[in-house]
């Protein structure tokens, strides 16, 4: 079967998410994950760290990244250093082929935890939505209040320490139209890389919040402006999706594997659930999703037959798509949109049509008008 020959060739996993938990202080109006009191479990941990290193051990000409997700990925502090600690006992050498990470809020930085960070080589990401009133619209804690001075306070310890977070911005329809505050915000805390994303509207109660393409749209004509502007001024901060998405317009392979067609889900990367469940992508956390069990899993090559993996990469998009002039750049678009919207991989994105449809001509202008810009961002592509 050619699809299934495809998916063996393809199936690669450098990219393990490692769901801790539910647990999280925060109460973020737009979180899609479901709260319960679920927790990896030291067993679980243990079969992880079996799997993995027997991984790095065959892919030696390859490095691995590790990202810690939660929940709130600070507070199962615990379970990341037994991970790491039992790890390296394991990899030795070979540790150098590994990277951690953690996706953090950013309220719970001290500089205990900073010191512990900078101890263990962990990078980084932090979430930041703008300015205060910007931020502490859509992020607020259990008890209703702001985040944004405990987020910034963790930017700032880190700074100091010579660690530099990468840091998510989600927009929304309350943001979208506020990009220069948010780029203005992060350049004057010093950040140099981050990533601006639009909302996921998994759950009902997100429709009001979530963006329509042409907002999203105009979210990327400011980011442009307060981008080209900064640079010329000596700032050097940059976007990520935004170097993705000019590659991937280019012809040049994105780093970013959601842009990449087929997309990562499953091929590039693995997500290990604390329940031991194992899932292509963090948002395609479903039952119908399901690729494997932690437990019942030897090998992470036998995961690479799994009949997901197979329906994801055999994915065919409708026929109008193969009429389109931008299918190289969409193809149908985020396949996690596509469930949401559609409740099947088996179709295109409306949300996705409709932005690409917008941003392309755009993309297009300012490759001939600012191609210094354009430039500097894909440098070291």
């Amino acid at each position: 079967m050619p699809i299934a020959n495809e998916v063996k060739k393809r199936f690669n996993p450098r990219l393990f998410l490692i769901r801790l938990g539910d647990y999280c202080n925060l109460n973020c109006a737009y979180c899609y994950v479901n709260r319960g009191q679920g927790e990896i479990s030291t067993d679980t941990l243990d079969t992880l760290i079996e799997l993995i290193s027997k991984w790095v051990i065959k892919n030696a000409d390859q490095k691995v990244y590790i990202a810690f997700i939660g929940g709130e990925p600070l507070l199962f502090r615990n379970k990341i250093d037994y991970f790491i600690r039992n790890i390296s006992k394991v990899l030795k050498k070979r540790l150098n082929k590994v990277s951690f990470k953690i996706q953090s809020n950013g309220t719970l930085i001290s500089r205990e935890i900073v010191s512990w960070i900078k101890e263990n080589n962990i990078r980084i990401g932090i979430s930041l939505d703008g300015p205060e009133d910007i931020h502490d619209h859509v992020r607020r804690d259990m008890k209703n209040e702001g985040s944004y001075n405990s987020v910034v306070e963790g930017i700032r310890l880190l700074k100091l320490s010579k660690i530099e977070p990468f840091v998510i911005t989600v927009i929304t329809r309350y943001s979208y139209n506020k990009i220069d505050r948010i780029v203005e915000l992060l350049n004057h805390l010093g950040i140099h890389h981050f990533r601006m994303n639009p909302i996921l509207p998994i759950k009902k109660e997100h429709q009001n919040l979530a963006l329509t393409p042409n907002q999203f749209f105009q979210s990327i004509q400011q980011l442009v402006a307060s981008l080209i502007k900064l640079n010329k001024k000596g700032f050097k901060i940059k976007e990520s999706n935004l170097e993705n998405l000019f590659a991937a317009f280019l012809g040049l392979t994105p780093r970013n594997i959601c842009f990449r067609h087929p997309c990562g889900a499953g091929l590039d990367m693995l997500v290990f659930n604390y329940d031991g469940r194992i899932y292509p992508c963090d948002n395609l956390i479903s039952n119908e999703f399901i690729i494997g069990n932690i437990g019942s899993t030897s090998d992470i090559n036998e995961l690479g037959s799994s009949e997901v993996i197979y329906k994801l990469i055999s994915r065919v998009p409708p026929k109008e798509c193969e009429r389109c002039g931008l299918q190289y750049l969409c193809n149908g678009g985020c396949l996690a949109r596509i469930w949401n919207e559609k409740k099947t991989i088996n179709g295109k994105s409306s949300w996705y049509c409709g932005f690409y449809r917008r941003v392309a001509p755009y993309l297009f202008e300012i490759l001939l008008g600012e191609p210094e810009f354009i430039k500097g961002m894909l440098k070291s592509k």
